[in-house]
């Protein structure tokens, strides 16, 4: 079995770059498991590509580690999108991981068992110190959706599916990825027992912070989910809530969305998929 991982940066701390790689090596993998890492590095700096090779160095002798850098920003999608056509080896399975985080020793592993069922196409692993609160079931672990901090997918299905929409720049593409791959049968599946450790700032209101670019992309990866997947009466009360408001950047984002939807049609899904709670949430809370 042949596992890609793939990592995307963005000016990352080099500091989080060698600690996410060096959890990888110290996994602890099935026998007859060969691991391949791809990184994306959407930094356009080539100071810093300079010291992310330096970083790979380390790893060389215990990690095959493949590093292209974009001129532009592609985003997180689109990047992913192309660290998967570059792949030089008939791959199984896809890791997608976040560079602000780490995966625990035996994780991996533990979200493999969860492929023994062929119906299920991509397992994502516990987020700590912060959960996310959206529902799965007690007993099979199957989801809604999955997030993109952590996730494993069959790499057939994400071919099949060509990846990532690329109009999603950083936000809300996962869930639309888990909308598309729910659409063709298969399932979604949340895994505690796995566990990635998610580096976040902690806000006044016991919640993560949000950085600039979650303020902006967040909600316009909202947007665009209403919009592709059909949710006229959330996405007419997002526009509402961001009309109403006085806020430069809620303008923006409405500008951008207008860009990026004026040639796009809704897909047809079955009414089952999208499951709608709130006009912001894309699930049901467990608490």
């Amino acid at each position: 079995m042949i596992i890609q991982i793939q990592i995307v940066l963005y000016k990352n701390a080099l500091l989080d770059v060698r600690r996410a790689l060096l959890a990888i090596a110290d996994s602890v993998l099935p026998d007859q498991t060969t691991i391949v890492i791809s990184i994306g590095d959407n930094s356009c700096d080539s100071n810093y590509h300079l010291k992310i090779e330096d970083v790979i160095g380390e790893f060389s002798h215990r990690l095959n580690i493949k590093l292209f850098p974009s001129e532009v920003n592609l985003g997180h999608g689109q990047m992913h999108n192309k660290l998967y056509e570059n792949c030089e080896k008939e791959i199984d399975l896809l890791l997608i991981v976040n560079p602000d985080g780490y995966i625990a020793p035996h994780s991996i592993s533990i979200m493999l068992e969860k492929f023994e069922n062929p119906n299920v196409a991509a397992v994502e692993a516990r987020q700590l110190p912060f959960e996310h609160p959206k529902m799965f079931n007690l007993i099979t672990g199957e989801t809604s959706w999955c997030s993109g901090a952590c996730v494993l997918l069959r790499a057939s299905v994400f071919k099949d599916l060509n990846g990532f929409d690329p109009r999603f720049f950083l936000h809300g593409d996962d869930v639309d990825l888990s909308w598309r791959i729910r659409n063709l049968g298969y399932e979604l599946n949340y895994q505690p027992r796995a566990v990635f450790y998610h580096s976040k700032d902690i806000a006044l209101n016991g919640y993560p912070e949000q950085s600039e670019t979650e303020k902006f992309y967040g909600p316009l990866g909202a947007l665009l989910i209403a919009h592709k997947f059909g949710l006229k009466k959330g996405l007419r009360l997002m526009s509402d809530d961001l009309m109403r408001s006085t806020e430069p950047l809620h303008k923006a984002i409405l500008r951008e969305f207008e860009l990026l939807t004026q040639h796009s049609q809704c897909i047809k899904v079955s009414n089952a998929i999208p499951e709608y709670h709130h006009p912001w949430k894309f699930s049901e809370n467990r608490y």
